[in-house]
């Protein structure tokens, strides 16, 4: 597995169990490194400001019957996942018309699978496996991405694997001059690059968030948005890190990444 943020030399981090630990949804844990130059103490007391004064006593116990069991046999239910994730892929690259991403130089996730079915969008792809009652963690416009977590067992990856190659051979396109998705997400990304560059060091705050909530706001095209100010938070992903927020005013570099037509709320 990747190195943990922790580990890594991160002062802390937000864990949501939910998603990593197989936790009831909404639960989540804070974590303070030992060595953290964030002294837990007050990490505590920013959290009281903000917490509800009833927590649900289900989820509380949900988390720490989690924590428990990870700490007793986590290495054995984490080796499960990736051998279970390992038979997902070596199972659907083979077949005609899959690509199974790869990301060389790069240190991947071995629970992730990155998926694409030469003539379908990611869109299309998650939309047929959710009538089969398939639910992908993410899907996209050149492919999806599968996830098998803790609680996923056997009977789930084969069923998977009998949805994914009913798929290609009904709608996949033999067509290998379609560009695959490791290609075509490293081209866009090429291009998109510079734009994100040139946000990151022309992006200009000019009104404070109270003063942006406070006041009244109207969707239009992004491009009749120039000069205005932004009355909402937008994320492009990847990367995944808000190019747009509060009170910031929106450039031509924003207009030109999110196209045109797209609507974005801006200050009246």
């Amino acid at each position: 597995m990747p190195v943990g943020a922790l580990k890594g030399g991160a002062d802390a981090t937000v864990c949501s169990v939910h998603k990593t630990l197989g936790a009831l949804s909404a639960s989540a844990l804070i974590n303070v490194s030992n060595n953290s130059r964030l002294p837990a103490s007050k990490v505590k007391d920013a959290y009281h400001l903000l917490n509800t004064t009833s927590p649900s006593p289900l989820l509380l116990a949900d988390v720490e019957s989690c924590v428990r069991t990870l700490k007793k046999d986590g290495g054995m239910i984490i080796d499960r996942a990736i051998d279970l994730n390992k038979k997902l892929r070596d199972s659907v690259s083979g077949l005609p018309a899959v690509t199974v991403v790869e990301f060389k130089g790069y240190k991947t996730d071995p629970c992730k699978t990155v998926i694409m079915i030469r003539g379908l969008t990611g869109h299309e792809v998650s939309d047929i496996l959710d009538t089969m009652r398939i639910n992908v963690e993410k899907s996209t416009q050149k492919c999806i991405v599968i996830t098998t977590h803790i609680n996923i067992s056997e009977e789930d990856i084969d069923l998977l694997i009998a949805a994914i190659t009913a798929i290609a051979r009904e709608y996949g396109s033999d067509d290998e001059s379609i560009r695959s998705a490791g290609e075509s997400a490293e081209a866009d990304l090429q291009a998109l690059n510079p734009i994100y560059k040139k946000i990151l060091i022309n992006r200009r705050y000019k009104v404070d968030i109270r003063d942006v909530l406070a006041a009244e706001n109207e969707e239009l095209p992004a491009s009749e948005c120039l000069g205005r100010i932004s009355a909402e938070i937008r994320y492009k992903c990847p990367p995944g890190f808000p190019v747009l927020v509060y009170g910031e005013e929106i450039l031509a570099e924003h207009v030109e990444l999110f196209g045109e037509t797209e609507k974005l709320k801006v200050m009246m």
